[in-house]
């Protein structure tokens, strides 16, 4: 026997939260910490490891509000939320 399907979108509301907050924490705290290896490449006069940080991990924090916002417009609300 299958979930019920209003528990499956409250699980899957549930769950989001978490990915989005595990996906910054990897943004802001493990590509920093690799920013010494990749300073031996240079991206237009930069090194990369300071490169990556300014500018790709600015670009992965939009993306992962982008994508929250989008997934609460879509996923209906529950019965009783105001």
């Amino acid at each position: 026997m299958g979930a019920v399907p209003e528990q499956t979108e409250s699980a899957k509301r549930r769950r989001f939260p978490f990915v989005a907050l595990i996906a910054w924490a990897l943004l802001a705290f493990v590509v920093p910490s690799l920013v010494e290896p990749l300073n031996l490449a240079n991206v237009l006069g930069f090194p990369l490891g300071f490169f990556l940080v300014a500018q790709g991990v600015l670009i992965g924090f939009v993306i992962i509000a982008v994508v929250s916002a989008r997934r609460h417009r879509l996923v209906p609300d529950e019965p009783g939320d105001a």
